[in-house]
């Protein structure tokens, strides 16, 4: 039988630059837990069957002060789509690493038996952003997983591995107000988690904007924030947060830490709680001061997660005095980086809201670590037309302020944003696959007409999702097509996953009169893999143009 091939993309697509290399940050992650960070370099280029083949260069596994020198990455025959001036890449398939480029290098790479990789890429906005799983748990009993690109898919330290003594220091007289001495002799100390904030780097800007300070002062002298070597169950990691609520002259202050900022600006919190909301957390990218771990007072997030998942621990620790008041609570709002402040104040509207996602019934866990997930909410904030570029995240011992009782404990782990990767919905020709199920992967549909990637509408049901769609179609010797295999590929948005559906069609042979020929779909032009016009009906691959506007690939034998 002959084969022929839908062409999924413009045929602009195959007439570009034909190889682009690409430079950016690796982060090299081993069995789970991060082990380097480096430079690297990507190349991606076009191949003559109309694929890719993607290639991360001279990859040197840099561990401390071991240097592991691998080779060459080179994935050929990936998967691709163009979406606007997006494209998604994949790839899943069995390879031997090759050697570097330099000759004087041993390079361990060609010494290994082959390998398993999966790949999800994709190039937006001129970056490629990278996922590169390598199983080599056979050799060297490791899964090495490489991140290119863009690593802000994921709240940063979002495990609680690494800590800074965050000290409290006296306060002077400033421009707006009071401001943190620096210079002095620190007053108290704590343990917080880096790129995290509590009340020893908070403000305390009052209703005219002048920052007092001396509410975060008081909240600060008592520490909220505790590293933990109390993990969740199947942890790779070996520490969590601890935060723990205390008493303030009679007031219960909270044990809060947000990805943001801190504001204390009442000392009345009951009333603040009635909309004036000057106790908060913020973020406000154009503020260059940084904290005392010298990050920003804001996690960036590129990503549009479909939930957020987090391991958590709750105890109350007096439940008489926190009646009514049972629950600690998270919550995440992804925004444009423009100043937001969470809780909102009365009246207020925000309109650089993308996403938010709260959980604020997290009851007492009996001493057992929970995994509680929660969906992100757009749809409400849709007109606003936001950009995300930060993620808001701020965990408190309690969901009311001020309230619980004096010495809540609540631990936190592993906070992940997860992105979906599945399919809700698949048609051909306008008609609904029956018996579809996004956990069912294979299926078998018979089609009337001919088909090409255009002819099959999906709904994905992640909100980032991409996929890629192909068609391999199959002709008879009198050039009838009598079957194909369609393989719609959905990759997530953060391009760590991806779920391959495969649809094996029976081509209804009473509905197609021929491949070419047809008078309502007549072939308009033909051209070779160089893009160029030709006439010849000789053995080869050939790119078809049809009157209807459809592009097509063809094998000819």
């Amino acid at each position: 039988m002959k084969k022929l091939f839908t062409f999924f993309a413009a045929m602009a697509f195959f007439l570009s630059a034909s190889a682009t290399e690409y430079s950016d940050m690796l982060r090299v992650q081993i069995n789970g837990v991060d082990a380097a960070t480096q430079k690297a370099t990507i190349v991606i280029e076009k191949q003559d069957n109309g694929k890719l083949a993607l290639s991360l260069r001279n990859f040197v596994l840099d561990m401390d002060e071991t240097q592991l020198a691998v080779g060459n990455v080179n994935v050929k025959d990936v998967d691709a789509a163009t979406t606007g001036t997006d494209t998604v890449m994949h790839s899943l398939q069995t390879i031997k690493l090759e050697a570097g480029d330099d000759p004087e290098t041993s390079w361990l790479g060609p010494m290994l038996p082959a390998v398993d990789v999966d790949v999800n890429a994709l190039i937006k906005d001129g970056r490629l952003n990278a996922v590169i799983a390598i199983d080599a748990t056979k050799t060297l009993n490791m899964i090495i997983k490489v991140y290119f690109g863009s690593d802000s898919y994921q709240l940063p330290n979002a495990g609680f591995e690494s800590f800074h003594e965050a000290k409290l220091y006296p306060t002077k007289k400033g421009e707006n107000g009071l401001e943190w001495d620096y210079s002095a002799e620190p007053k108290a100390t704590s343990q917080e988690p880096d790129h995290w904030h509590s009340f020893m780097s908070a403000t305390g800007y009052d209703k005219n904007g002048i920052n007092q300070l001396g509410i975060a002062y008081l909240a600060g002298m008592a520490p909220h924030t505790f590293v933990s070597d109390d993990v969740r169950p199947g942890s790779v990691g070996k520490s969590s947060l601890l935060l723990k609520s205390t008493s303030i002259l009679g007031i219960i202050a909270n044990g809060t830490v947000t990805t943001g900022r801190i504001n204390a600006g009442s000392p009345n919190v009951s009333v603040d709680a009635q909309g004036d909301w000057l106790n908060h957390s913020w973020n406000d990218m154009s503020q260059t001061e940084l904290g005392q771990d010298g990050h920003p007072f804001y996690a960036l997030m590129d990503g549009c997660p479909d939930s957020m998942a987090v391991w958590v621990k709750f105890k109350q620790n007096d439940v008489k005095k926190a009646e009514g008041h049972p629950y600690a609570s998270i919550k995440a709002v992804i925004n444009d980086g423009t100043y937001y402040q969470d809780p909102e104040e009365k009246g207020s509207h925000y309109t650089n809201v993308l996403a938010k996602a709260e959980e604020n019934t997290i009851a007492d866990t009996k001493g057992e670590w929970v995994r509680v997930a929660v969906p992100f909410d757009y749809e409400t904030f849709k007109a606003n037309n936001a950009t995300g570029r930060v993620a808001l995240v701020t965990a408190s011992t309690n969901a009311d302020a001020g309230k619980g009782s004096d010495g809540d404990e609540f631990s936190l782990d592993d906070i992940s944003m997860i992105y979906n990767n599945k399919l809700s919905s698949v048609k051909f020709k306008g008609k609904a696959v029956e018996g579809f199920d996004k956990d069912k992967k294979d299926y078998s549909v018979t089609v009337k007409g001919a088909l090409d990637a255009n002819d099959i509408e999906v709904v994905a049901d992640g909100r980032g999702a991409y996929v890629i769609k192909t068609v391999e179609n199959e002709l008879d010797q009198d050039n009838r097509l009598v079957k194909a295999v369609v393989k719609v590929i959905v990759v997530a948005g953060n391009m760590e996953s991806s779920t391959t559906y495969v649809f094996n069609v029976a081509y209804d042979v009473t509905s197609i009169s021929g491949i070419i020929g047809s008078a309502e779909d007549s072939i308009v032009a033909v051209y070779d893999l160089q893009g160029r016009p030709v006439r010849s009906s000789a053995s080869g691959i050939y790119i078809v143009r049809f009157k209807s506007g459809k592009i097509l690939k063809v094998i000819r034998k």
